[in-house]
This record gives structure tokens, C-alpha cells and sequence, in this order.
């Protein structure tokens, strides 16, 4: 089963190190989805509220990979889409991370 356990990607922001001065944090969620927290504090354009990036990974265009799907591989990642959680204004985010 797909787990947060079995994607360390955090850098060590879980045991309190600091990645970069723009970067909060980095979380993956049971499916694998990836959030990341950029420091509003060090990016005026971005707020509190208005500060989270994920990326979920996709097992074909129109289906999000689930806990079934393990040695599936993954067809493409959604990126800077609302309804995963994404926050930033889509005026800051990269052309191709738009949803």
C-alpha cells in the first residue's frame, strides 16, 4: 500500500531543518500526493492562506493513483490544481503547473 512512509522527500523539514528561506515544508499524503508549503514570509506576493502547492500523481489523464495501484506506473502529475489543495494564484505558478 502506498504510504507517506515510502516517500521521504521532506529534506528534513520534519525534524525542524530549514530547506530554503522560501520553502516551509514538503508533506506527501497517503496516495503519494506531494504539498508544499512555501514561506509567505519570505514571498510578499503569497499569504498565509495563500501558500500551498500539490502535486498528485495521475495513473491515466482522468484518474488520480490510489492506494491499488501499487508497481502502477504513473502516467503524468497534476500540478497547482484547487481541488487537490493548491492555494497559490495561478499567476505565480509555472505555465505547465496550472491544474
Amino acid at each position: 500500500m502506498l504510504s507517506a512512509a515510502l516517500f521521504s522527500c521532506d529534506g528534513g523539514a520534519s525534524s525542524g531543518a530549514k530547506i530554503s528561506k522560501y520553502l516551509a515544508s514538503i508533506a506527501v499524503r497517503g496516495t503519494a500526493a506531494i504539498t508544499v508549503t512555501l514561506d509567505y514570509r519570505s514571498l510578499p506576493e503569497l499569504t498565509r492562506t495563500s501558500s500551498t502547492l500539490t502535486l498528485v500523481p495521475l495513473a491515466d489523464p482522468n484518474r488520480v493513483l490510489g492506494s491499488t495501484d501499487v508497481r502502477k506506473p504513473i502516467f503524468a502529475w497534476r500540478c497547482g490544481s484547487p481541488q487537490d489543495g493548491t492555494t497559490i494564484p495561478s499567476q505565480y505558478l509555472p505555465s505547465n503547473c496550472r491544474g
